[in-house]
């Protein structure tokens, strides 16, 4: 996909969609998490981003929000969030899902907004 063909399907949807919608885009200098869309009357002016799309698990996510952890040897794990005290691991099923303290050393996170 092109930068041009990009702008061309991020200009077709609604702009309450954009505003409201977190994305990461993987290019090949890395991960960059979308901060913002700046606009000049109604159209796309471009993105703005972060290169820390991966934080420091210190650095802890809002609470109940779906995020990716990376161990120590750089392995991902998805479906872990934080809940206020500690890390929290699920299995999602497709009438629910089940939660424990995660067991992973986590060294770092990054949300996931996939789900």
């Amino acid at each position: 996909m092109t930068l041009l063909e990009l702008w061309k399907a991020l200009d077709k949807l609604p702009t309450i969609i954009l505003e409201s919608t977190n994305a990461i885009v993987f290019t090949s200098e890395g991960e960059f998490e979308i901060e913002n869309i700046e606009y000049n009357n109604n159209q796309i002016k471009g993105l703005r981003a972060s290169d820390e799309a991966w934080h420091d698990r210190e650095d802890y996510p809002e609470e109940n929000k779906w995020i990716i952890v990376k161990d120590k040897d750089g392995r991902e794990f998805k479906y872990h969030q934080w809940t206020g005290y500690c890390y929290y691991a699920y299995v999602l099923y497709a009438d629910g899902c089940d939660g424990w303290r995660s067991d992973i050393d986590i060294v770092a996170w990054r949300y996931d907004y996939s789900i």
